[in-house]
């Protein structure tokens, strides 16, 4: 793991049990996220240092993703991992009072993200930007683990069909995004 000198802190005491865990989590299932229209929450872009940013808007680039973030500097970077998406709500459980800059993901949103409602292959509305959800899964990686405990970590892979660890989508067609702007699902593939 490369520790960079400004990552976000890290609260172990924020980190939920199995049990804590269980019991937001299905409480949380019980909400309905809006399936077809929805509203952007946050950004964050990852600087090179580790240090993060929380801009009010920014633009999404066919080439660069989000641009700002470091993923377009990566020389391992794929399309298809371009911009990081999370269900707000989903991130604010599991980050139990944390930061949500502590996750990486570049966008928060409100939108039901599972399997169900945004197959891979559906396009989204952004903002001015047209998105699409790609096939490639987002996985907790040993950050997550550390950042938010072994019992998130550990549900981020059991259950895959709300996605609890987010989605990646890559651009389309490049355009404004900022912060209230409209996520709009424009076709979904069947």
């Amino acid at each position: 793991m490369k520790i960079r000198p400004k990552d976000p802190k890290i609260n172990e005491e924020c980190h939920l049990d199995v049990l804590q865990l269980e019991q937001k989590w299905l409480s949380l299932r019980r909400t309905s996220f809006p399936k077809n229209q929805a509203r952007v929450k946050a950004f964050v872009l990852r600087q090179d240092d580790g240090s993060r940013i929380m801009p009010e808007a920014v633009y999404f680039d066919d080439e660069q993703g989000v641009v700002g973030d470091r993923w377009y500097r990566s020389k391992k970077r794929k399309k298809e991992e371009q911009i990081a998406v999370m269900n707000i709500h989903i991130a604010q459980m599991l980050a139990n009072g944390q930061s949500l800059e502590l996750f990486g993901d570049n966008l928060f949103i409100d939108l039901d993200i599972s399997e169900q409602n945004l197959p891979v292959g559906t396009r989204l509305k952004i903002g001015d930007a047209l998105c699409e959800v790609s096939p490639e899964p987002h996985r907790p990686c040993s950050k997550f683990r550390k950042r938010f405990g072994k019992a998130s970590f550990k549900a981020c892979f059991e259950d895959t069909e709300y996605r609890i660890r987010g989605i990646y989508i890559f651009v389309i067609s490049g355009g404004d995004v900022a912060l209230g702007d409209g996520v709009e699902v424009v076709r979904r593939r069947q």
